[in-house]
């Protein structure tokens, strides 16, 4: 498969998945609905969570494209077509054949992450594979040919890497080990041009490490609450770590080790020839990546771990695997031909499976996130006059959706308390909403935070409850329904 028909099929794949979402549900699922909320702002951080690369991107396309589910997937499958052709430009260059490189690369839908999960979700990890292989580009070709030029786009890579999500920087740590252990690795990190890359990367990550700092962020302190787990004595935690770390590996491989063991078994061999400088790095940056997770473990530091966390430990085991059965001239014609037809089964089975997750409620009255009636709740909230300039909704879906649909209002959360739009530029009403399906009254943290940090509370004569019932997406008129309640306050921002 040369390039071209590799880049059809791509494209192919990945409008399919865009057309079916589109299809599918207008409404904003998980990740996607916090960033149209942190969209409302462009700052130099939104709680330091994650790093802001990924919302300022966003912020663009929404002053081009305008609020909506669509400057979403532009960016999604955006940064999955240059996750796809940067891999594919890597795989070219070291195994150096067009069809064991297209199937080096397809085999990626084979693992969970990038088969099923990044159309789902997971926005700050889509940003960080596209960099970590445009990362491991840009450092094949600085083996081939250092150029200054070279060293300041790899200086780039990793900066912006950084900026879009930390954990890449246990990639780049990884991949710089790797290098090490070649000859002509330890040539181009020794190189006085290593200076310009790490110029840029500075030059890329320095107000925002400087605005952290000015905020008292601790990444170390992020790492800990996240990873750490919740043993508290050091051999607990190790066994924790260890039994953590082996399971997410095998999740994150699944079922992508089951389908190269059964049609490449003599790549599975102990010991085979040395591979060139490219497979080399990739191979060895997987092992140096899992060398570091295992020391963190073994500090103690290490005790919980999600599969998808593994994504910068483990992004490159594809095509290290193909570097493997490479060498094992294990890629026959006949074998290789039977790994992508079952790629392309698996992949057609998870875009089957992906419509049939949105037509659920309709056939079966599975009803899910994405049938929830913002559309309706919206043209209903018009209807009756209300023309909202503050929204504090109870949770971040229904901020985050509410957001898109009435973008000239100001939205905040207290799901997201650490976040507060720019004040209203225009007059209206101030809303406080809330899922009304099991209680009548306002949550308790809705109020508490709308008064406290917002300065809206009910008051005589200010209040205005309303509820809204529509049938779900797909339900029809007979339903089932869900309810939205709405609560008008005083307005401290000129609005009425």
């Amino acid at each position: 498969m040369d390039e071209r028909r590799f880049l059809i099929v791509l494209w192919l794949w990945l409008a399919a998945h865009a057309v079916v979402r589109v299809l599918g549900s207008p409404v904003l699922g998980v990740d996607d609905v916090e960033q149209a909320i942190f969209t409302q702002s462009l700052d130099w951080h939104y709680g330091f969570r994650q790093p802001p690369l990924y919302t300022w991107l966003l912020v663009g396309l929404y002053e081009l494209l305008g609020p909506g589910l669509a400057p979403h997937l532009v960016l999604r499958y955006g940064l999955l077509f240059l996750t796809a052709v940067a891999l594919h430009r890597a795989a070219l260059r070291v195994l150096g054949e067009p069809r064991l490189a297209a199937a080096a690369v397809i085999g990626y839908t084979l693992l969970p992450l990038y088969g099923f999960g990044v159309h789902q979700g997971f926005t700050h990890t889509t940003l960080q594979s596209a960099f970590m292989a445009l990362t491991f580009l840009a450092a094949l070709q600085l083996l081939e040919r250092p150029t200054a030029a070279g060293y300041a786009v790899l200086g780039l890579c990793v900066g912006l890497g950084t900026l879009s999500k930390y954990s890449f920087l246990l990639y780049a740590a990884a991949l710089a080990l790797a290098a090490l252990t070649r000859p002509e690795g330890r040539a181009r990190l020794r190189d006085r041009r290593m200076l310009l890359a790490l110029a840029a990367a500075a030059a890329v990550v320095g107000p925002f490490l400087a605005a952290a700092h000015r905020e008292g962020f601790s990444l170390a302190a992020l790492a800990a609450g996240t990873v750490g787990g919740e043993e508290t004595g050091y051999a607990g935690r190790v066994r924790a770590g260890l039994a953590s770390v082996a399971r997410a590996v095998l999740e994150y491989l699944s079922p992508a080790w089951l389908v190269v063991l059964a049609l490449f078994p003599r790549a599975w061999r102990p010991r085979l020839p040395e591979p060139g400088p490219g497979c080399a790095l990739a191979r060895r940056s997987v092992a140096f990546g899992l060398g570091l997770l295992l020391a963190g473990v073994a500090a103690g530091l290490v005790g919980y771990l999600k599969q998808r966390w593994l994504s910068p430990v483990l992004f490159l085991a594809p095509l290290a695997f193909a570097c493997r059965a490479a060498a094992a001239r294990a890629l026959t014609r006949g074998r290789v031909r039977a790994f992508l037809a079952t790629a392309a089964a698996l992949a057609l089975l998870v875009l089957v499976g992906r419509g049939l997750y949105f037509a659920a409620g309709p056939l079966w009255g599975d009803w899910k996130r994405v049938h929830v009636p913002y559309p309706a709740w919206a043209a209903d909230m018009r209807a009756l006059g209300l023309r909202p300039a503050v929204i504090v909704a109870d949770d971040e879906h229904l901020a985050g959706n509410l957001r898109v649909l009435f973008p000239r209002a100001r939205v905040a959360t207290p799901r997201y308390a650490f976040y507060l739009p720019p004040p209203p530029g225009q007059g209206g009403d101030c809303l406080l909403a809330w899922r009304a399906d099991s209680s009548a009254d306002p949550p308790p943290r809705l109020l508490a935070f709308a008064r406290e940090r917002l300065g809206l509370a009910p008051g005589p004569g200010g209040e205005r409850r309303v509820y809204l019932r529509a049938p779900l997406l797909g339900a029809g008129s007979e339903g089932p329904f869900a309810r939205l309640g709405l609560l008008r306050v005083r307005c401290p921002f000129g609005a009425r």
